[in-house]
């Protein structure tokens, strides 16, 4: 990453990539990250999949796309949401550690890192079932 003052590569595109955007730690911390990479200069699209509660909308910058996917036909979300991953790295963020195989698979063939939040709390055989998935993740990070 660049120091301030040096040039930026603004051919980079980061697509992040939430269930909700709520008030919840996770959702802060990915606003967060969302909006310190568009002051970097970096574009950023935030993609909301299924609850948009709006109570962060203040919070994020205004260099940051966000893509609310959580109404409408399955179908039509889905394809949405292979349209916006397109040409960016996604970096998916989900709590409970479930990143929802129909996604992943949706989004399959996108250079990916996936951030597990709040695994504890969640069945062996699901812990497995997601080592499958992430196979061909490039990266993963828990906190």
């Amino acid at each position: 990453m660049p120091l301030d003052g040096e040039s930026r590569d603004v051919s980079l595109r980061v697509c992040l990539v939430v269930l909700e955007l709520s008030i919840g730690g996770l959702e802060v911390a990915v606003v967060n990250l969302a909006s310190t990479l568009a002051e970097r200069g970096i574009k950023v699209r935030l993609v909301v999949l299924e609850v948009n509660e709006h109570t962060l909308d203040r919070e994020i910058n205004a260099g940051v796309e966000v893509l609310d996917l959580t109404h409408g036909r399955m179908l039509h979300r889905f394809i949405a949401l292979r349209r916006a991953t397109r040409g960016a790295l996604v970096h998916i963020h989900f709590w409970g550690g479930c990143i929802r195989p129909w996604y992943r698979l949706i989004m399959s063939g996108r250079p990916t890192a996936a951030s597990y939040h709040n695994v504890f709390f969640r069945p062996r055989s699901k812990n497995l079932l997601d080592c499958l998935v992430q196979k061909r993740t490039a990266v993963i990070v828990s906190s």
